[in-house]
């Protein structure tokens, strides 16, 4: 519920989220819709029930942000729509679970792409909208198992302090 006093997109701002139809991205779409104009960008052809829908959103399936040039046409759409761009959330992502003794490289690779170079293209395709406007801002998401994975999660894990010789 939106706070007392608030009008419905009261700010004006338009928001873009990445991940969106994910269960984090729609709590983000959910509690951001009041307030402002969103667009819902994700991997997953049709948006799940209870996302925010009327002429304040866009939304936008069916997008592979590892693809820097689909990245960018989400974003000219999201700016085509409403003739500019405020934040970018950056959600999209995702986990695949096995040790690093069993594991597969193409894990890793998979891994990277969905959680990093998803990030890095929409941001990228992002940066000249938001640098045009006076609230321009770029959240990136992550898991916190990143910070702390258990040994299992061989993806997740990181040096804990640099490699010496």
């Amino acid at each position: 519920m939106a706070d007392e006093g608030m009008q419905e997109n009261s700010n004006g701002r338009v928001v873009a989220v990445t991940g969106a139809f994910g269960a984090l991205g729609c709590a983000v779409a959910r509690a951001a819709a009041p307030t402002c104009r969103l667009a819902l960008i994700d991997f997953a052809q049709v948006a799940p029930a209870g996302l925010p829908a009327n002429m304040e959103v866009l939304t936008l399936g069916g997008v592979d942000l590892t693809d820097p040039a689909q990245a960018k046409d989400a974003i000219a759409a999201v700016v085509d729509r409403f003739g500019q761009l405020d934040a970018l959330i950056n959600i999209a992502g995702g986990f695949r679970w096995e040790t690093h003794e069993g594991g597969d490289a193409d894990t890793w690779r998979t891994m990277f792409r969905m959680n990093v170079e998803t990030a890095a293209n929409a941001s990228r395709a992002a940066i000249p909208s938001l640098r045009a406007s006076a609230a321009g801002r770029i959240v990136n998401v992550g898991a916190n198992a990143a910070l702390r994975p258990p040994p299992a999660w061989a993806p997740m894990r990181r040096p804990r302090r640099p490699c010496t010789s």
